[in-house]
């Protein structure tokens, strides 16, 4: 899974309210670290109330409790013209001599989602490249170095970066992904998942964040 969707969904994943990536995880008692977050991937073969089955691509069955409080996000591919001012992105980029910075990897937040992981901040992976989450400010322009759109932030944070706005310039050739909030009703056996579970006290895995696409295909990620 690219990183700025798990980054974006630490928070998410684990049922916090900030990536990614860019989400922040719920910290632990210092006591009691958190569970380390598995990812199961594949078909869901049932799902009877709480209770989920997922087969892999060999037919290996994994069998979890769907947390209440759980995500079901829908994860397509979108074009850039869906993006106006006041969507809420996620984004990784890199530093340009310019002080902008180029994209790698972009995703568009529901209304649901606004503020999850706020700011500009150098991301934790060892790349040297930046996670500006915040709204945009200004119609996205095409232009020769690609789609270019302001990004403004406003956090408390001086860790994230304060407040304050990043020009952000996406190159043409990249995937633009939407990410929308479903019902729980849209699980249904048949259809591809990506599941983020953490291990229960008593060992069994219980999944708090899953990821569909759309019309049963997997979500693209």
């Amino acid at each position: 899974m690219r990183r700025l969707l798990v980054a974006c969904f630490c928070v998410a994943a684990l049922g916090a309210t900030g990536i990614s990536t860019a989400a922040l995880a719920q910290a632990a008692p210092a006591a009691a670290p958190a569970a380390k977050p598995v990812q199961v991937k594949g078909s869901l073969a049932s799902i009877e109330g709480d209770k989920l089955v997922v087969k892999d691509a060999s037919g290996a069955a994994t069998t979890m409790t769907l947390a209440a409080d759980a995500r079901v996000i829908q994860l397509k591919k979108i074009d850039i013209s869906a993006i106006q001012p006041g969507s809420y992105v996620a984004t990784a980029n890199m530093d340009q001599p310019d002080g902008s910075g180029r994209s790698t990897e972009l995703r568009v937040f529901p209304p649901a989602m606004k503020g999850l992981g706020e700011g500009h901040y150098v991301m934790n992976d060892g790349s040297g490249a930046m996670m500006t989450n915040g709204t945009v400010t200004s119609q996205v322009i095409s232009t020769p170095r690609g789609r270019e759109m302001d990004v403004g932030y406003d956090t408390t944070d001086p860790k994230k970066g304060g407040k304050g706005v990043r020009h952000i310039v996406v190159p043409a050739d990249m995937t633009i992904r939407e990410m929308t909030i479903m019902d729980k009703a849209a699980l249904k056996p048949g259809i591809a998942v990506v599941i983020t579970a953490v291990p229960g006290a008593d060992g069994a895995l219980v999944a708090r964040r899953v990821l569909i696409g759309e019309n049963g295909a997997p979500p693209v990620l």
